[in-house]
């Protein structure tokens, strides 16, 4: 007994702690940026010249704890482009101005006190509200301090915006510090409430900025009660992810359920709380089991970044009843968790404002789970009040709950309706209605528009202002669907009408390949309509002898592609039948770009070869084979194009690229190999491959970015790549200048001494390095994991995170993500940074193969990169030397022995 209650005891101390140490840390102050007697030195607002019409230019603030703050802030940016593509919109995560340590600490204290000590955390949060309801001022708070409102000034006049949006309460705060201060009088600015929070503290957060948008129409009334002017509030809801509120369609939901192998005649539950996976999932499927009695019910169970969860969960999946069908995932991309909550029956989520908006938003029954504290019980109580949700705050509760929703008709079509009506409530395109309306004034002489008289945009209209100056920005997308980009090829090529250059690794002459030689027919043709010489150019790497040609392309097609006007070379062709060819090290230097050039003005970027297996074509058995897992950029901007462009003819026009000897084709062999082409150019106006080109709008989905660079390797005067320059150094540069976490993704990673050096030695700086790759029983080449393995586990026992992705498909994709870069003082500057490239992080891309890439700086397309490289860490798991038989184990050991031998050490 005396034991049982040290232990209490122990934890009450514990938590108390952890409680005054998040107070403590929250109320730091901060390291002044801009020292007191400076500031006002500083150029103000009131000294820059009034101009009549800047180009909207739109600094939104965000802020890293939970993902509500960055979904509403992307929300915003998505509808002012929609309504106004011209304008500039900046993202900015605030908690960037605190030091690295200070927000890690904050992140895990966050993470305690709201998953273990909610009611400690809930404490604070009602004194900070009782606090911000009597001060004098909220820019007097303790906690603004803490924030480095400096820090913020500095960066504004900086960034020179024309307004300025936050989307977190304490952003609002340093706001209030600001204007205080006599600063941002004349630059618009309005908050954007993430939670259904209702306290006097956040009416006073509007009293001294121009507008405030919140959440529902009770909150407006509610605020205007406290007396806050009606003019200076709009119920616009949360805004979330357009995707959330797409209905999902009869045939999209059929393949949910397949694909988690359930059937639509029982009940589907889905438990999603969020990112930090809270609460306990092994009580709620207890619970919702216990309840069920015997009843048939199929749950999906999404634990996030929580283990305890997930292990126990796969420990409970062998001995729950056999009426109760249960998966089990960690993290999950996006897309794939909107399709699970769309295709339930019940949501079980927590009371976080932006998963409770979404399954608004998608008119789902659900169950949250309240047990957070602090802003989500605000959310808990006004979804109880309103009818929009069930909530409890116990996790044995989940299962009478869901069953009510499960069961109660009455009670699903009081909720059904009070979520239609919240839905009407949900305009997000009303803040960039708001915000690009406003009479604003930048810091400096910014560049303007002119607004054509009487042409000024009304309030709630659709389509740009007409202006005279168009974006002159690069723009990007990103592609790893295998239709989409297909799509998008088949779109530039159908489009393309002065030149188009290709260069690939490998290219089969099966379906995939005979499609693509039928566009480059099809552009010669257009371009010989139009009087001009055809420029269509195709290199294929060489690697193999001419019977390598007869199974991938057949020396015919070369010829028929000639005729047409379609020039063909292969690079460093080599013949593998003579015992030589072993003996030369230059045959082992190879092409390895998969590049598309069209018209001097797209580019396309990635991994991604023109074989079947690309684009799901392989058959076996009659069934669709596994996939590539490949990704793809997009890029509009001449001066890249060019780039790319320059380097192509270099290696097209150089020493190592050669025509394909077809002197011996027959005539008969030409005529077949000439039907077969127009055969595949007929089918191309077929209704199934036309759907396909017709699937993706690529100019509606490309976006301007920051900045974008063309890397290559550099090749020598003989034509062969000068070892260890070029991309290899882009990759280096990236990974030394990131300024808190690098990601890389590649099949055969396998980092060489320099690379090494500088990823452990991030490492070891606090920063954030994940290497994922691919598990030995889905990669193409099984030697190369071998040859990492030894690498791999010292690499994750200097701080390094290292994860094989478990398939099915092959995840073939190569980038590097570097996050922002740090100027000479440590300071983050820029925007994040990704690259897409063909350089697979081993010796061989750095030494012999020839590599291409692009560096993208932009916030925008690194989320969106993020997007697919997270997708890949849900299906992965940490590297591990796997148990070896004795055969095994001897051929690991010879395999260590000759990779000391430079030539294969340089292959592998």
């Amino acid at each position: 007994m005396a034991k049982k209650l040290r232990i209490v005891a122990y934890k009450i101390i514990l938590n108390h702690i952890f409680l005054l140490l998040f107070l403590h840390v929250s109320l730091i102050p901060e390291t002044t940026v801009l020292a007191k007697d400076n500031a006002s030195s500083l150029k103000t607002i009131e000294d820059s010249s009034r101009i009549t019409k800047p180009r909207p230019k739109i600094l939104i603030f965000w802020a890293s704890i939970g993902n509500g703050h960055l979904s509403a802030s992307q929300g915003i940016a998505d509808e002012v482009k929609k309504i106004y593509p011209e304008a500039e919109i900046i993202l900015k995560d605030a908690r960037e101005f605190q030091p690295l340590v200070r927000r890690k600490v904050v992140n895990h204290l966050y993470d305690f006190m709201t998953q273990r000590n909610p009611t400690g955390y809930d404490k604070w949060y009602q004194a900070h509200m009782k606090e911000g309801a009597e001060i004098a001022s909220l820019g007097d708070l303790g906690i603004v301090d803490g924030q480095r409102p400096n820090a913020y000034l500095k960066y504004i006049k900086e960034v020179d915006p024309t307004m300025v949006i936050s989307t977190q309460n304490h952003i609002t705060e340093v706001m209030h510090r600001l204007r205080d201060q006599g600063e941002l009088n004349k630059i618009p600015i309005a908050q954007v409430l993430t939670d259904y929070t209702d306290p006097v503290y956040f009416k006073r957060l509007g009293d001294k900025i121009e507008m405030s948008f919140v959440p529902h129409e009770k909150i407006r009334e509610k605020f205007i009660s406290y007396g806050m002017p009606e003019n200076k509030v709009i119920t616009s809801g949360i805004p979330v992810n357009p995707k959330a509120r797409d209905t999902i369609s009869p045939e999209a939901k059929r393949e949910v359920y397949n694909s988690l192998g359930f059937t639509e005649k029982k009940p589907f539950v889905l438990i999603t709380s969020g990112s930090a996976g809270v609460g306990d999932y092994s009580e709620m499927v207890k619970s919702i089991e216990k309840q069920a009695n015997g009843k048939p019910v199929q749950i999906v169970a999404v634990t996030g970044r929580s283990k305890t969860n997930f292990q126990a969960l796969n420990k409970l999946k062998s001995t729950v009843g056999s009426n109760i069908d249960l998966k089990v995932f960690p993290l999950v991309p996006q897309d794939q968790l909107y399709g699970y909550m769309k295709s339930a029956d019940v949501v079980v989520g927590k009371t976080g404002g932006l998963t409770s908006t979404e399954i608004v938003a998608m008119g789902k029954k659900a169950v949250l789970l309240d047990i957070n504290g602090g802003q989500e019980t605000y959310n808990s109580k006004f979804f109880a009040e309103n009818n929009l949700s069930l909530t409890t705050n116990r996790n044995d509760e989940i299962g009478t709950k869901v069953f009510q929703l499960l069961e109660d008709n009455e009670l699903g079509e009081k909720i059904a309706k009070a979520q239609k009506e919240m839905r009407d409530m949900i305009h997000p395109e009303s803040v960039a209605d708001w915000a690009l309306h406003q009479p604003a004034v930048p810091l400096s002489k910014s560049e303007s528009i002119a607004i054509v008289p009487n042409e000024k945009r009304p309030l709630g209209a659709r389509g740009p202002p007409v202006n005279e100056k168009v974006d002159a920005r690069p723009k990007a997308a990103i592609f790893w669907d295998e239709a989409e980009v297909a799509s998008v090829r088949l779109q530039l090529y159908r489009g393309s009408n002065k030149e188009v250059l290709a260069s690939y690794y490998l290219h089969d002459g099966n379906k995939s390949g005979m499609i693509h030689f039928a566009e480059l027919v099809q552009a010669a043709r257009r371009q010989k309509a139009q009087g001009l010489k055809p420029s269509v150019k195709l290199m294929i790497d060489g690697w193999g002898p001419e019977r390598w040609l007869d199974a991938k392309v057949k020396p015919e097609i070369i010829k028929a592609l000639e005729l047409e006007g379609v020039e063909v070379k292969i690079f460093n062709q080599v013949d593998l039948s003579t015992k030589k060819t072993y003996l030369n090290p230059n045959n082992f230097k190879r092409s390895h770009a998969k590049t598309l050039i069209i018209d001097g003005e797209y580019l396309i970027e990635g991994d991604r070869n023109v074989q079947n297996v690309n684009f799901r074509l392989q058959k076996t058995n009659g069934q669709s084979g596994k996939s590539y897992k490949s990704i793809e950029a997009v890029v509009k901007d001449e001066n890249i194009a060019n780039d790319a462009r320059d380097f192509f003819i270099k290696q097209f026009d150089g020493p190592l690229a050669t025509p394909i000897d077809t002197s011996k084709v027959s005539d008969e062999a030409l005529k077949r190999a000439q039907r077969s082409i127009n055969r595949y150019i007929k089918q191309l106006d077929e209704p199934g491959l036309a759907a396909i080109r017709d699937l993706v709008k690529l100019e509606d989905r490309l976006t301007p970015v920051k900045s974008i660079k063309y890397v290559h390797d550099v090749p020598g005067k003989d034509g062969y790549k000068l070892e260890g320059k070029g991309v290899a150094n882009a990759i280096k540069e990236m990974v030394d200048t990131a300024y808190d976490e690098v990601r890389i993704t590649s099949p055969y990673v396998r980092p060489v001494p320099d690379l090494e050096e500088s990823l452990v030695e991030a490492a070891k700086k606090g920063k954030k390095v994940r290497l994922q790759t691919v598990a030995e029983h889905i990669t193409d080449a099984p030697i190369t994991i071998r040859a990492f393995e030894n690498q791999a586990m010292a690499l994750q026992e200097r701080g390094l995170e290292v994860l094989q992705h478990q398939g099915p498909d092959f995840a073939h994709a190569k980038i590097v993500e570097a996050g922002r870069a740090m100027d000479g003082m440590g300071n983050p500057i820029g925007e994040k940074r990704s690259m897409i490239t063909t350089h697979n992080m081993n010796p061989r891309s750095v030494y012999t193969d020839t590599e291409t890439g692009i560096i993208i700086e932009d916030d925008a397309f690194a989320n969106k990169v993020r997007e697919f490289t997270d997708g890949l860490g849900s299906e992965s798991i940490p590297f591990n030397k796997p148990k070896r038989s004795f055969s095994d184990s001897c051929k690991k050991k010879f395999l260590e022995l000759i990779l000391n031998v430079p030539v294969v050490n340089k292959q592998i």
